[in-house]
């Protein structure tokens, strides 16, 4: 499996699966458009769904939806494995409560049953990261505030983690176009340098 590994996953090897799958959608556009105008049946693995006689228009149609739902799965991929990866740091931190910040996600962790019913939002994990940044009193108000615009910009990238994973029947309030892969994938780099600013500054061990 290509994205096994939330720890060692590298955005960009989503973002580069994703344009993979976009490029070989795009070759098949291009081969259903020669069809039609050669009054031809597509490929055989799109009969039923792009009959002879389907316009340009229903085949671009066709390939844009197919494309979007290859950008779904790149946008879940990485948001799954950066909440993975968060909680995953969090259980390891939990286990050493040698500084306040340890101490606060064992306390979050043992009022609940498993790891995944711990928030990483509100008053969870990530709120968890952004208290102890408060306390950090070598940190500069700039590099603060900074710090904690990039930690909390995965929580509306979450809701389309949500969205997705539980099947969709709601409609989301932003347009999935204000959530494009490279963006996503930026946001969870920016979240994962600034834990490990604050990492730092606490000098803790480096968010894994």
């Amino acid at each position: 499996m290509l994205f096994n590994h939330p720890t060692a996953l590298d955005q960009n090897a989503v973002l580069h699966w994703r344009d993979l799958c976009a490029n070989g959608l795009s070759v098949q556009r291009y081969a259903s458009h020669a069809s039609t105008l050669e009054y031809l049946a597509p490929s055989s693995f799109l009969l039923g769904v792009l009959p002879a006689g389907t316009t340009r228009r229903g085949i671009d149609a066709h390939f844009d939806a197919c494309i979007a739902e290859v950008d779904l799965s790149a946008i879940f991929t990485l948001i799954a494995a950066a909440e993975a990866r968060i909680r995953l740091d969090a259980r390891t931190r939990a286990q050493k409560t040698a500084n306040s910040l340890a101490k606060r996600l064992a306390l979050l962790q043992s009022h609940a049953a498993h790891d995944w019913e711990v928030p990483l939002y509100e008053g969870g994990i990530i709120d968890a990261w952004k208290d102890y940044a408060a306390t950090l009193k070598t940190m500069r108000q700039q590099d603060r505030d900074r710090i904690l615009t990039g930690i909390g910009g995965l929580k509306d990238a979450l809701r389309v983690r949500h969205w997705l994973a539980h099947g969709r029947y709601w409609t989301l309030k932003k347009n999935l176009a204000s959530y494009p892969p490279a963006a996503v994938a930026r946001t969870i780099g920016t979240l994962y340098n600034a834990l490990n600013e604050i990492a730092a500054l606490g000098r803790l061990s480096p968010f894994i």
